[in-house]
């Protein structure tokens, strides 16, 4: 895999961020669209969030460190001993607190993120 540039990089993540606009758009009018009136209110708030499987000492986990301390616009990466990897946040995916929403948002922005850096990554969630 060639190491993207910084502009390259931006590009998929606003990919990434637009296919997870739509999902979450999608799953949105699903929940409201279910026939039982409170069917928002049966869902669980929460958040999602994707962690990418990169070695910090491998030329991408080099890239993402200098992400890190050099942020792009609408998102931050942090590296996490815990998680095993970096915590990608992409903001300005939609205003929603129902947990499926942001997990039908990350998983197809993860989807992007995949293909474009052609690295593994997997999805993290909590609710409140």
């Amino acid at each position: 895999m060639k190491l993207p540039t910084r502009d390259e990089f931006a590009m998929i993540i606003e990919n990434a961020k637009v296919a997870g606009r739509k999902a979450a758009e999608s799953r949105y009018i699903f929940l409201k669209e279910r026939s039982c009136p409170n069917a928002m209110a049966l869902d669980l708030c929460g958040n999602a969030y994707i962690i990418l499987s990169v070695d910090g000492r491998s030329k991408l986990g080099k890239f993402l460190n200098s992400i890190q301390s050099s942020p792009l616009l609408n998102v931050s990466v942090t590296k996490s001993n815990r998680d095993g990897g970096y915590v990608l946040f992409i903001n300005d995916m939609g205003s929603y607190h129902e947990l499926s929403v942001w997990i039908a948002s990350n998983k197809a922005a993860l989807e992007v993120i995949k293909e474009g850096l052609v690295i593994d990554g997997r999805l993290k969630e909590y609710n409140t």
